[in-house]
């Protein structure tokens, strides 16, 4: 009976098979990319965090530009590697300090640029949108207004316009007082300001380039009262309609 019995007993069930692990899909270049990038950007916290240089609460956050070499050979000697990764975090530190750097006041001109009330910061309105644009004062609500030398002289009723063009025409300087530039402003949007005050400009044009004579440029010399970092009162020059190099 006991033979019976054992023949007759189920065979132990077979082993589940382990199903393969799913193989996640490669990373796609730009998925690379971004995962450097946030290494790159956590490597630079513990290296501020290491030097003692903790972000507080009100630090803005800015972009990490870095200059680095990067190797491409497959196996990288010791002397090499050590060069490297130290030219990699004197890089972070360097960029970081550049970063914390006092920054200007946003009340001192910035060379090129009209200060905009209107959005007291970066911004498209303080910059000539052609080369043939001269500041002409502000909306009231502190926004730079750029026209053409012609308008702007047009607007002012200077009886010289029309010397700016034809035959033989002129090249012509033209000046506005501060009172002239800011009479449109409204309280609150720059008329009652103290730390920012455009005195005075001088526009001249229209320039044209050398083997560019179909381009023409107004270039405009403004004397801005504004304060430096140390908080003392200061009277600075500003140009629009050129640039550094092209001088």
């Amino acid at each position: 009976m006991g033979k019976q019995d054992a023949h007759n007993t189920p065979p132990p069930p077979a082993p589940k098979r382990k199903r393969a692990p799913r193989r996640k899909p490669p990373l796609t270049a730009q998925q690379r990319a971004w995962k450097i990038l946030q290494n790159i950007r956590a490597l630079a916290e513990s290296r501020q965090d290491s030097l003692g240089h903790h972000r507080g609460p009100s630090d803005r956050e800015e972009d990490l530009v870095l200059r680095i070499r990067i190797p491409l050979e497959k196996r990288v000697a010791k002397d090499r590697y050590d060069t490297l990764t130290a030219e990699l975090l004197e890089a972070l530190e360097t960029g970081q300090k550049r970063q914390r750097r006092p920054k200007a006041s946003p009340l001192e001109p910035e060379l090129g640029t009209i200060h905009c009330f209107q959005c007291a910061g970066p911004c498209n309105h303080r910059v000539p949108p052609s080369n043939d644009s001269v500041f002409a004062g502000y909306t009231a609500t502190g926004k730079p207004v750029w026209l053409s030398l012609t308008n702007a002289l047009l607007n002012g009723g200077d009886p010289r316009v029309g010397r700016l063009h034809g035959k033989g025409r002129s090249v012509l300087a033209h000046r506005w007082c501060g009172s002239q530039i800011g009479k449109e402003l409204l309280p609150g949007f720059g008329k009652d300001e103290q730390q920012y005050k455009l005195r005075g400009q001088v526009a001249v044009g229209y320039l044209t380039l050398a083997h560019q004579s179909d381009s023409k440029r107004v270039l405009a010399v403004q004397i801005v009262e504004g304060l430096q970092q140390s908080g003392r009162r200061m009277l600075f020059f500003n140009l629009t309609g050129t640039t550094l190099p092209e001088l």
